[in-house]
């Protein structure tokens, strides 16, 4: 043993330091001998006795337990013998019965008293026969609206949620394009941009030989000389462009997206 000879009958090795054999029965718990009929190795090396008349053996926090008569909750021990459990879960470090309360945010709740079932909301028990949760937000559930757009609840067959913002479904075929809606059939979405699909032939592609791309939106029959504002196209030699909208007259200062005359006004913060 780490180069020295030991008598294995009476002495054990365990990772290179020699010990006198606990038992019969002898084995290595990192560098303790034990005797597995009457220790139990626990993490980190640490031998804890077996409890008397224990079969299911674990650990918690060091120490053996017996799994039909404890539960460990975060290294500490709890009793399901003294207040019978027949579903013992952990809610920190305190043992409940999952089959009559539930564990929101570290506290134990009584789910009888909240309808059919356990779900969480933002350290609440809820129903969720009866309540969202949109956003940690507690919503209350009506015959319509039962789906969350946000912190609010929505009616998915009259409404549209577009980035946490409900708008009303005006024709059949609206969707989504950023934050609002769009048509589907006479406009086009590009990176949240809407496009009336006569002025373009599509959202941006990569061979752009004979077309120009403007917030990734795919301008057709744009001349040579054109630049982009935003989503349209604009000569910068007769035109100005403020802020996606263009203005006659070049090479004009801009204000937010309105030109600015400088010899009668001041631009303030945009």
């Amino acid at each position: 043993c780490n180069g020295i000879a030991i008598n294995s009958i009476t002495q054990v090795c365990c990772n290179g330091t020699v010990s006198q054999r606990p038992g019969l029965q002898s084995a290595c718990c990192g560098s303790a001998p034990y005797d597995p009929s009457r220790s139990y190795c626990c993490d980190e090396g640490a031998v804890s006795a077996i409890p008397a008349g224990a079969v299911n053996v674990s650990c918690c926090g060091g120490v053996a337990f017996d799994e039909d008569r404890e539960v460990c909750c975060n290294g500490t021990l709890n009793s399901v013998v003294a207040r019978p459990l027949s579903n013992p879960q952990c809610c920190g470090r305190q043992s409940y019965d999952a089959s009559l309360s539930g564990c929101c945010s570290g506290s134990i709740h009584d789910i009888r008293e909240h309808g059919c079932c356990n779900e969480c909301c933002n350290g609440k028990v809820i129903d969720p026969l009866t309540t969202l949760c949109c956003d940690d937000q507690v919503v209350p559930i009506n015959e319509n609206k039962k789906q969350c757009c946000f912190k609010e609840a929505y009616n998915p067959s009259v409404n549209l949620c577009c980035n946490g913002v409900i708008h009303m479904k005006n024709i059949t075929n609206n969707a989504c394009c950023g934050n609002t809606t769009y048509n589907t059939i006479t406009e086009t979405c590009c990176d949240s941009y809407i496009v009336n699909q006569v002025l373009t032939s599509g959202c941006c592609s990569m061979d752009l030989t004979n077309e120009k791309c403007c917030g990734g939106v795919t301008m057709t029959n744009a001349a040579p000389e054109s630049s982009c504002c935003g989503i349209i196209t604009y000569n910068p030699s007769t035109e100005t462009c403020c802020e996606g909208k263009v203005h006659s007259g070049s090479f004009r200062e801009c204000c937010g997206d309105q030109l600015l005359n400088e010899t009668r006004s001041v631009c303030c913060n945009g």
